[in-house]
């Protein structure tokens, strides 16, 4: 696979029948992410070793079998103004550069609850 383009529920499927893994997934997310985000200002912060972490995980899950949601394995990105425990949370200004949180926003614990991958922090632009 070397390609991220297709739907949520094309994605989904594709993970579930081991078409490809979400770590294969992830790692094309994080690469396009860390190719094209400079360039566009787009990316605040990429998180490659949790987000290979959450996808070696959400391979396992599928791999055993077990009844996921349909988020499962699907990377994805979140604005910069949502804490994310332990990631820098700039809020898009420097004086916050090292601004960390120990707690996750709601949206980001429920897609990770749900088993989506956050592979960056999006800038605020």
């Amino acid at each position: 696979m070397d390609d991220l383009f297709g739907t949520l529920s094309e994605l989904g499927s594709g993970l579930r029948r081991r078409r490809f893994s979400s770590v294969e997934l992830t790692r094309i997310a994080l690469d396009r992410l860390e190719s094209l985000g400079p360039r566009y200002n787009a990316v605040a912060c990429v998180l490659r070793e949790r987000a290979l972490r959450e996808a070696r995980a959400a391979d396992r899950a599928l791999k055993d079998g077990r009844r996921l949601g349909p988020l499962v394995g699907i990377p994805y990105g979140a604005k910069d103004l949502l804490a994310v425990r332990g990631a820098p949370t700039t809020w898009g200004t420097r004086p916050y550069a090292r601004q960390t949180f120990d707690y996750d926003a709601a949206v980001i614990e429920r897609l990770r609850g749900a088993g989506a991958v956050l592979v960056a922090k999006l800038a605020m632009v």
